[in-house]
């Protein structure tokens, strides 16, 4: 489907190979619950912003108005990510702008299960698939608050309560998410262009292995074979070998498929990572 398929092919769709540079494009998958955005750079070149992206506009914004309103140490902001986020986004949210990041398992009942314990929570896996989260008490503190606060505050204030009315805060939308992107956008006065240079993706590659059964790849939350100890230490190896190198597999959910996930600081060692992994991971299940 349509965000898939940017995402893991980084293509343009059918029917958008004539956009023109900076042309802000979007997409959301079959149920409308994904969502990824692209563009045609100055080179030409195909480029997307996936969910890692995505989340760290939403923290950017919320954390700016948690700040202004004087309330950075009433609110905690957290960003609750999957071991798909790309790697130099954590350290982006974590450096850069001193946001807590959070990382747990695959799958977007992970991600929401840890996101109720905040305040405030931003999660989404790289995928497109995500919201923010305001507990019961970011909403309770605000509206005792507003009254009393100068103007400057209460601007602040409303904003945050605006923010997160306008999106689907019980799970994934990709309309109210796209409408907030184009909002926040807005508020800054920032392109497309802007927006994807808040930081610079780690390349990465993902493939997909046929196996026989795919229950031989037992993972825990932190994307590590606990079954096939031996596979481990071996791609715990070649990853050691590659500046800023990570890897993991882990099965389908559906079918007797193998995910392989490599990222490097370089398109080619990234996918020098994932085809030795894939040469690995089938000697395993010969």
């Amino acid at each position: 489907c349509g965000a898939d398929y940017v995402k893991i092919e980084k293509k343009f769709p059918r029917n958008f190979d004539k956009i023109q540079a900076f042309e802000r494009c979007a997409a959301f998958d079959g149920d409308a619950d994904r969502l990824v955005y692209f563009y045609r750079d100055a080179s030409n070149e195909f480029v997307l912003i996936d969910g890692d992206k995505i989340a760290a506009l939403f923290a950017k914004y919320i954390t700016e108005q948690v700040t202004g309103a004087g309330l950075s140490d009433v609110f905690m902001v957290s960003v609750i990510q999957t071991d798909y986020a790309n790697g130099n986004s954590t350290k982006f949210l974590r450096d850069k702008m001193g946001v807590h990041v959070c990382c747990v398992a695959t799958g977007i009942k992970n991600l929401q299960k840890e996101a109720v314990k905040y305040d405030i929570a931003v999660y989404f896996e790289a995928n497109g698939h995500g919201t923010v989260y305001f507990s019961p008490r970011f909403y309770d503190i605000l509206r005792t608050i507003i009254i009393h606060k100068d103007v400057d505050q209460t601007i602040q204030i409303k904003r945050l309560l605006y923010f997160s009315k306008l999106l689907n805060t019980v799970v994934g939308d990709a309309m109210t998410d796209l409408l907030a992107v184009e909002m926040i956008l807005k508020h800054y006065d920032w392109t497309v262009e802007n927006w994807n240079n808040m930081y610079k993706e780690l390349p990465n590659v993902q493939k997909k292995l046929r196996v026989i059964n795919r229950s031989m790849f037992q993972m825990n939350a932190d994307e590590t074979c606990v079954k096939l100890r031996k596979l481990q230490g071996v791609i715990d190896t070649i990853v050691s070998k590659y500046t800023d190198g990570r890897s993991f597999v882990r099965p389908s959910g559906t079918e007797d498929v193998v995910r392989i996930y490599a990222e490097a600081a370089t398109k080619r060692d990234a996918e020098a990572i994932a085809n030795e992994v894939e040469v690995v991971v089938a000697e395993y299940c010969v």
